[in-house]
């Protein structure tokens, strides 16, 4: 289990997004302050802290200097988020964190650098035919789309088709061990494109799913994720 800390302003942008951090594996804590991050990170002993230069309360850079000085909770990668600046970047690179990033927050750039500093490794896709129920409607024609970050419990689906929360569907699709899933879930989440050119994603809950496929799932997992944690202890 990975455990993260994320400044609320900064969690923000990232929902709007399909990403890895909705993982089983990675446990998110959201703070309002530097001292919420201190109080957890003492609680949690968390690997990732991302955290803004400017925030009332405690300074950041009062908060590395105290995680940097205590041993129990210096082993953690910290990334500050500055306005583009030079003042405020001179001050942010200061802190002593592993990465300086600045504002407005760029979603995917940032994921990239948890990726890199957690060394998480992104999930292989595989392809999915789902077929899709609604509500008062007629057996809809079936429709390939692309899958990742699956688990036992849900996947993230990539497609062009028009899906919306609360669609109950049905899966079936075949894993790289050639084990075959068939199991019904729900749309959770939906990520529309505003463009046609591109496709809208879906977080789909799994309602139920056999022992046999679970097993399988999460042997697919254990092969395809690697979490080994790097940290600056200084």
């Amino acid at each position: 289990m990975k455990k993260i800390i994320i400044m609320d302003k900064i969690k923000r942008p990232l929902e709007l997004e399909t990403n890895f951090l909705e993982r089983p594996d990675i446990k998110i804590f959201t703070a309002y302050s530097n001292e919420e991050v201190l109080k957890i990170h003492g609680d949690e002993k968390v690997d990732l802290i991302i955290t803004l230069i400017n925030i009332p309360g405690m300074g950041t850079g009062d908060l590395c200097s105290v995680i940097r000085a205590i041993k129990t909770l210096r082993r953690v990668s910290i990334i500050v988020y500055s306005p583009d600046d030079e003042k405020n970047i001179a001050m942010s690179e200061r802190c002593r964190a592993n990465a300086v990033m600045t504002l407005p927050v760029n979603a995917a750039l940032l994921l990239d650098k948890v990726q890199e500093l957690l060394h998480i490794s992104s999930r292989e896709s595989c392809r999915v035919l789902i077929i899709v129920r609604r509500e008062g409607h007629l057996l809809s024609r079936p429709f390939t789309c692309s899958s990742e970050n699956i688990s036992a419990t849900g996947m993230l689906v990539e497609t062009h088709k028009n899906l919306e929360r609360g669609d109950r569907i049905e899966c079936s699709f075949i894993m790289p061990d050639s084990t075959r899933m068939e199991t019904r879930g729900e749309i959770v989440r939906v990520v529309k494109n505003s463009t046609r050119c591109h496709n809208n994603w879906y977080g789909v809950k799994f309602a139920s799913l056999p022992l046999e496929a679970k097993c399988a799932i999460e042997a697919f997992v254990g092969r395809k994720t690697v979490l080994r944690p790097k940290y600056r202890d200084s």
